[in-house]
């Protein structure tokens, strides 16, 4: 598995290990499908999105209204 080594959100580090002995912090991670949508709109090859991005976009849309799919 070839993985990116930059979100392709921010452009920042994705600090992703699925490919190392280390488990990747996504793997324990509900990613909203909305936010997989906008890194993959180019092409639909995976790209790692970075924790902050992931984080970010759950503040922006965790206000009890709000209710969004995640994969």
């Amino acid at each position: 598995m070839k993985t990116q080594t930059r979100c392709p959100i921010c452009n920042q580090s994705n600090e992703c290990t699925a490919n190392s002995n280390i488990e990747c912090w996504c793997f324990t991670q509900s990613i909203p499908t909305e936010l997989i949508d906008q890194a993959n709109a180019e092409n639909k090859d995976p790209k790692c999105i970075c924790r902050q991005c992931v984080t970010s976009y759950l503040e922006r849309h965790s206000n009890g209204s709000d209710e969004f799919q995640t994969k």
